[in-house]
């Protein structure tokens, strides 16, 4: 990934495919977006650094989960679905759609099935020196896991990549169907969202996760109207983000509270990335960068150094005080490493996450 124009559909960058007709028209770097992504990432490995069961008196942990979770992921597709628009795949996938899909497959379901089964076969292989969080009873109760029934997921980390090869899949199509118009696509996402679908095969989170994808395509098609909006309403997406966020990580009507605090993020967080105070913030432009290999890889990261760090001590109590930067860093700058030091020798691995 060496661009916001390079993530693409896939995760929420931005390069377009690098053909003769795209080298002329090339998407235009969205500073904002890759400091959002940098931002979002951060969140995601935030998350992952505890897979199940929290250690023991560090309540301040899950109430931090329990917030991120709130509204990140939401945040994520709403991003995607911006770039996606903003690289002009939602209108006219290129050279043709069933070029465009075969690209998008190999960008997103080969990482998505190489991952997955990397992580499974980790776990068991792991498993014979260190902990291991979440490990399935079996390879075969892994696989089913992995691809049917996926609310049990043992990689629940790659759920994600498939999803949005789904929408990367479909929109072009509803979009071709209503003549180049959104709006009833994005009716079919809040339908979508509004169901209650089964935990299988990932339907579940593609019907409820569309619907902010497909309000980032509309940001996108109207990102100067939309970036206005967003700026000159801050403070108010300030406080009824903040709010929701409250009440959602309280319980308190979570559906309800948890639906606006998720829509509210899009303006706030997005907006935050575009403020003065945050415009010059490279460190978040050079994780939002490496976004993509992060997300790819950091349970995988974490897990090993948190293997070995349990190895040495309990990280229940004060101790998860110092468990806590070193397995943050390790999501963060763990993937990157793997990445120039080996990934990158491969020229076939380095396509795959750039």
């Amino acid at each position: 990934m060496t661009s916001t124009a390079d993530w693409g559909a896939a995760n929420g960058a931005t390069t377009a495919p690098r053909s003769l007709e795209t080298t002329a028209h090339r998407p235009a770097f969205l500073a904002d977006i890759e400091r959002a992504k940098g931002l979002a990432i951060i969140l995601v490995v935030i998350g992952h650094i505890v897979a199940r069961e929290p250690p023991a008196n560090n309540e301040w942990y899950v109430v931090l989960k329990t917030a991120i979770y709130a509204f990140h992921m939401p945040f994520f597709m709403y991003l995607g679905g911006l770039v996606f628009f903003h690289v002009g795949d939602a209108v006219n996938p290129r050279p043709s759609y069933g070029a465009y899909l075969i690209r998008r497959a190999e960008r997103l379901l080969v990482p998505f099935l190489s991952l997955g089964l990397l992580i499974l076969l980790g776990k068991f292989a792991a498993e014979q020196f260190l902990y291991v969080d979440n490990k399935p009873a079996s390879l075969s109760d892994g696989l089913r896991s992995l691809f049917w029934t996926t609310g049990q997921s043992r990689a629940t980390s790659v759920w994600y990549i498939f999803v949005v090869f789904v929408y990367c899949s479909i929109t072009p199509l509803l979009v071709r169907l209503s003549q180049g118009r959104l709006w009833p696509t994005l009716l079919l996402a809040v339908v979508l969202h509004c169901l209650t679908v089964p935990e299988i095969a990932y339907l579940d989170r593609v019907a409820n996760f569309f619907v902010y994808f497909m309000i980032g395509c509309v940001a996108g098609k109207y990102r100067t109207q939309a970036m206005q909006f967003i700026d000159t309403t801050l403070p108010v997406s300030g406080v009824v983000f903040s709010v929701s966020l409250v009440l959602a990580t309280m319980q308190v009507e979570p559906t309800v509270t948890g639906t606006i605090c998720a829509l509210s993020s899009m303006a706030f967080v997005h907006g935050l990335t575009r403020t003065t105070w945050l415009d010059r913030a490279d460190a978040l432009v050079w994780f939002g960068k490496y976004s993509f290999v992060i997300y790819l890889f950091n349970t995988l990261t974490i897990g090993l150094t948190k293997g070995v760090l349990l190895k040495v001590a309990p990280w229940d109590g004060v101790n998860f005080l110092g468990f806590f930067p070193i397995l943050l860093m390790s999501g963060l700058i763990g993937p990157v490493l793997l990445k120039k030091v080996l990934l990158d020798r491969f020229p076939v691995l380095a396509r795959l996450t750039r």
